[in-house]
């Protein structure tokens, strides 16, 4: 797993549950019962993320909501040559 990868998901589990559920809404989900583990809810969230192609608004998303949060640079946003970096290691 990459260092940025690590950190979407460390960010995310820091997070607490109500943030946690802010930022699957924000991704467009309904958001999950509290009674969902944070592993398994970040886990839908990502794959929700991934089959939209938009890993990046999930890094904004979180790191936004993260204490120590670095919202930019956003290391999945689209390079200058259009293509994505790859998230299959997230």
């Amino acid at each position: 797993m990459n260092v940025s990868a690590h950190q979407l998901v460390v960010h995310f589990l820091e997070l607490p549950l109500a943030k946690q559920m802010e930022v699957a809404v924000a991704m467009g989900l309904s958001a999950p019962s509290p009674l969902t583990s944070d592993s398994i809810m970040f886990h839908q969230i990502l794959d929700h993320a991934k089959s939209l192609s938009k890993v990046d608004a999930l890094w904004t998303e979180v790191e936004s909501r993260h204490p120590k949060g670095e919202a930019e640079p956003n290391p999945f946003a689209q390079n200058k040559t259009g293509s994505r970096p790859a998230v299959s290691a997230v």
